[in-house]
Protein backbone atom coordinates (compact mmCIF):
# COMPACT_ATOMS: atom_id res chain seq x y z
CA UNK A 1 0.00 0.00 0.00
CA UNK A 2 2.48 2.58 1.33
CA UNK A 3 4.25 1.64 -2.78
CA UNK A 4 1.22 2.25 -4.37
CA UNK A 5 1.52 5.68 -2.45
CA UNK A 6 4.66 6.65 -3.23
CA UNK A 7 4.27 5.65 -7.18
CA UNK A 8 1.31 8.41 -6.86
CA UNK A 9 3.17 11.01 -5.07
CA UNK A 10 6.36 10.76 -7.93
CA UNK A 11 3.44 10.95 -10.43
CA UNK A 12 1.80 13.50 -9.54
CA UNK A 13 5.57 15.80 -9.01
CA UNK A 14 6.46 14.38 -12.95
CA UNK A 15 3.35 15.84 -14.13
CA UNK A 16 3.72 18.83 -12.29
CA UNK A 17 7.32 19.75 -12.97
CA UNK A 18 6.64 18.66 -16.80
CA UNK A 19 3.64 21.21 -16.37
CA UNK A 20 6.32 23.89 -15.19
CA UNK A 21 8.53 22.69 -18.03
CA UNK A 22 5.96 23.64 -20.55
CA UNK A 23 5.18 26.98 -18.86
CA UNK A 24 8.49 28.23 -19.21
CA UNK A 25 9.03 27.20 -22.37
CA UNK A 26 5.84 28.83 -23.76
CA UNK A 27 6.52 31.67 -21.75
CA UNK A 28 9.70 32.19 -23.54
CA UNK A 29 7.72 31.88 -26.86
CA UNK A 30 4.80 34.77 -25.58
CA UNK A 31 7.77 37.19 -25.01
CA UNK A 32 8.97 37.02 -27.96
CA UNK A 33 5.81 37.50 -29.86
CA UNK A 34 4.53 40.45 -27.69
CA UNK A 35 5.37 43.67 -29.21
CA UNK A 36 3.71 45.85 -25.96
CA UNK A 37 4.71 45.33 -22.48
CA UNK A 38 1.17 46.28 -21.29
CA UNK A 39 -1.96 43.63 -20.84
CA UNK A 40 -5.26 45.67 -21.35
CA UNK A 41 -8.14 43.80 -18.67
CA UNK A 42 -11.72 44.43 -19.03
CA UNK A 43 -13.85 44.62 -15.44
CA UNK A 44 -17.21 43.59 -15.35
CA UNK A 45 -19.01 42.68 -11.71
CA UNK A 46 -19.27 38.74 -12.66
CA UNK A 47 -15.17 38.21 -13.54
CA UNK A 48 -14.09 40.60 -11.25
CA UNK A 49 -11.51 38.32 -9.20
CA UNK A 50 -10.52 35.69 -11.72
CA UNK A 51 -10.19 38.55 -14.33
CA UNK A 52 -7.43 40.10 -11.81
CA UNK A 53 -5.68 37.04 -10.81
CA UNK A 54 -5.07 35.50 -14.01
CA UNK A 55 -3.88 38.53 -15.48
CA UNK A 56 -1.29 39.21 -13.25
CA UNK A 57 -0.61 35.43 -13.50
CA UNK A 58 -0.15 35.60 -17.16
CA UNK A 59 1.88 39.33 -16.74
CA UNK A 60 4.30 37.30 -14.68
CA UNK A 61 4.77 34.45 -16.99
CA UNK A 62 5.15 36.46 -20.01
CA UNK A 63 6.99 39.03 -18.17
CA UNK A 64 4.69 42.01 -19.36
CA UNK A 65 5.27 45.09 -17.33
CA UNK A 66 1.92 46.37 -15.90
CA UNK A 67 -1.78 45.21 -16.23
CA UNK A 68 -4.53 47.99 -17.09
CA UNK A 69 -7.40 46.70 -15.84
CA UNK A 70 -10.28 49.20 -17.09
CA UNK A 71 -13.74 49.91 -15.05
CA UNK A 72 -16.61 48.62 -17.51
CA UNK A 73 -19.37 49.53 -15.32
CA UNK A 74 -18.52 48.24 -12.09
CA UNK A 75 -20.62 48.87 -8.70
CA UNK A 76 -19.33 50.74 -5.65
CA UNK A 77 -18.21 47.60 -3.64
CA UNK A 78 -16.30 45.51 -6.68
CA UNK A 79 -14.66 48.52 -7.45
CA UNK A 80 -13.29 49.15 -3.89
CA UNK A 81 -12.34 45.11 -4.08
CA UNK A 82 -10.72 46.02 -7.53
CA UNK A 83 -8.73 49.33 -5.46
CA UNK A 84 -7.49 46.84 -2.72
CA UNK A 85 -6.32 44.40 -5.11
CA UNK A 86 -4.20 46.88 -7.31
CA UNK A 87 -3.00 48.50 -4.01
CA UNK A 88 -1.24 45.01 -2.97
CA UNK A 89 0.21 44.28 -6.40
CA UNK A 90 2.03 46.03 -7.98
CA UNK A 91 1.42 45.57 -11.48
CA UNK A 92 -2.04 46.14 -11.80
CA UNK A 93 -3.34 50.16 -12.48
CA UNK A 94 -7.41 49.91 -12.11
CA UNK A 95 -8.06 52.73 -14.96
CA UNK A 96 -11.98 54.35 -15.36
CA UNK A 97 -13.40 54.19 -18.87
CA UNK A 98 -13.99 57.61 -19.47
CA UNK A 99 -10.53 58.21 -19.16
CA UNK A 100 -9.41 55.87 -21.72
CA UNK A 101 -12.41 57.23 -24.24
CA UNK A 102 -10.79 60.92 -23.69
CA UNK A 103 -7.44 59.54 -24.15
CA UNK A 104 -8.11 57.71 -27.73
CA UNK A 105 -10.24 60.90 -29.34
Amino acid sequence: MSEMIINIIIVALAVYGLTCIIRWIWSRVIKKGISQNILVVPLYDDNLEFSLRDAVTLAKTAEIESVAAIDCGLSAESKQMALIFANSEPLVKIIDSSEVVKNIF
